[in-house]
């Protein structure tokens, strides 16, 4: 019987143990993520409060956008009724940058380009459109006065702040 035993043991490891694995692996890879957005959004937060190369902002937005797609990602998979609403978004990213910041916030911030989604949505969304919206920001900035950019440099800030509050929601659903 000990042996019995033994072998029904190892044969429900042997199966169970590739799906306990895997969802350890998704969390651990959510989190690896969720940490390289934290350094790139703190990254992005330095050089807007540096206020001195709108490229390097730019390029860090950028970098943000791109660091959330993984994320929207694996919130895709905990959450399948954000599917189809984080999946407009996720192809919807180069179509952002080309917009202005008064057709962005129409859009994406506040959703008019967008399927109707449950209210757990749009934290996932907004860790890409607030970067989105910072690289549209900075290219609108360029092209004004320099006396002109301190409102500019304010919205930018509070663009990435404001993206660790859903962040840390977001995290909480994943991990």
């Amino acid at each position: 019987m000990l042996s019995r035993l033994s072998l029904a043991t190892i044969i429900t490891v042997m199966f169970f143990a590739p799906f306990s694995f895997a969802a350890k692996s998704t969390k651990t890879n959510a989190l690896i993520s969720i940490t390289k957005y934290e350094e790139a959004s703190k990254d992005l937060l330095k050089k807007i409060d540096s206020k001195k190369k709108l490229e390097e902002v730019e390029s860090g937005a950028r970098r943000l956008m791109r660091v959330s797609e993984p994320i929207l990602h694996a919130y895709i998979k905990k959450e399948k009724s954000c599917e189809r609403y984080l999946k407009v978004v996720l192809g919807d990213s180069k179509k952002m940058l080309m917009l202005s910041s008064e057709k962005i916030e129409k859009d994406y911030h506040k959703d008019a380009a967008l399927p109707k989604s449950r209210n757990i949505c749009y934290h996932a969304k907004d860790l890409l459109v607030h970067a989105a919206t910072v690289v549209v920001l900075s290219k609108e900035m360029a092209a004004k006065d320099k006396s002109e950019l301190s409102e500019g440099w304010l919205q930018m800030k509070q663009e990435i702040q404001e993206v660790g509050a859903h962040l840390a929601i977001v995290k909480s659903k994943l991990i």
